[in-house]
């Protein structure tokens, strides 16, 4: 019994952030760190570590739907404050200042990152796929310019991604427990593994617009190129739908990734489709057999041309 305490214990700690400015350096703590990029890279671990944990104590439960339920109780403690609020966007993150604490007569410390008004402008005009994910979230960030007047703001702005991210991770964690509740209501026992987690991973990037994107996967599952067995037909366009929003990005005008969420609207919008998206889907396929034909004709060169380097030697 101590041992799901402790575990309890260990959550609600983390799910209780604490944010700190301390003056004397003109720096952000979230968690008793100083906030850099890096930050955020810890929150996929440690969530996954409280998942594994989770899954290994549930074995041994003997309510596992109380269990369950008491575990996303406390994670949604937090989630819910955020999201009723809408912290995470911008605007609101900007109230948050009542959660803040100030602290003063610190030990003079060098900067914890290489962000400044002068290198975040140089990043977001270079800005392209291979960029860090801070550079993509800061520069889709309404109030990206002002990042150039002061390195307060920059400050402001990595503190707000990495409170994001953390809000993130606990989502995450949340949707799992979520599909393991309904679940178990439906089928009253199962075996956790059976449960496919939503994983925090890389999402794949898709070059195209999100219409364009639906484009090119309607016309994928439709023709079967791409497929689900043993998925009731009733069910397929559900599982469809989820397996996109949680792989794949898509890139908006400024070429910027954007996760795809709720690919559903796009589907239904071309459901039926008039002359003119018929057309527009044409020479969305059109674009991309180019694309794979490109690829495949300079595959084939340097393919032709490592056969005679062999050949001549």
């Amino acid at each position: 019994m101590r041992e799901f305490e402790n575990f309890f214990d260990k959550l609600r700690k983390y799910c209780d952030f604490e944010l700190e400015f301390d003056k004397t350096n003109q720096l952000f703590k979230f968690n008793k760190e100083y906030v850099d990029a890096h930050i955020a890279d810890h929150f996929r671990e440690d969530t996954l570590g409280f998942y594994d944990e989770f899954s290994r104590l549930y074995d041994a439960a003997a309510n596992k739907l109380k269990f369950v339920e008491d575990t996303i109780e406390i994670i949604r403690h937090t989630t819910s404050v955020i999201g009723k609020k809408k912290l995470y966007l911008p605007k609101n993150f900007k109230k948050i200042k009542g959660g803040v604490v100030f602290t003063i007569d610190n030990p003079i410390l060098k900067r914890p990152h290489n962000f400044t008004p002068e290198s975040l402008k140089q990043a977001f005009e270079n800005f392209d796929e291979n960029s860090p994910k801070v550079i993509a979230f800061l520069l889709c960030n309404p109030d990206s310019p002002k990042v150039y007047r002061n390195q307060l703001i920059v400050e402001r702005a990595l503190t707000h991604f990495v409170f994001v991210e953390f809000y993130e991770s606990l989502t995450y964690m949340e949707a799992n427990l979520e599909k393991v509740i309904k679940e178990l209501k439906t089928y009253q026992y199962f075996k956790l593994e059976d449960v496919n987690p939503v994983v925090i991973s890389e999402r794949c990037v898709i070059p195209f617009m999100k219409i364009e994107a639906a484009y090119i996967f309607h016309a994928l599952f439709e023709e079967g190129i791409f497929t689900f067995p043993d998925v009731d037909e009733n069910k397929f366009n559900d599982k469809r739908n989820k397996f996109i929003d949680r792989n794949f990005t898509y890139v908006d005008k400024k070429k910027k990734q954007i996760p795809i969420k709720d690919i559903k609207v796009q589907f239904s919008d071309i459901k039926n489709l008039d002359n003119g998206q018929v057309k527009r889907q044409i020479k969305i396929l059109e674009k991309l057999h180019e694309k794979i034909t490109n690829m495949l004709e300079e595959s084939r060169k340097q393919n032709e041309k490592n056969n005679i380097k062999k050949w001549k030697k």
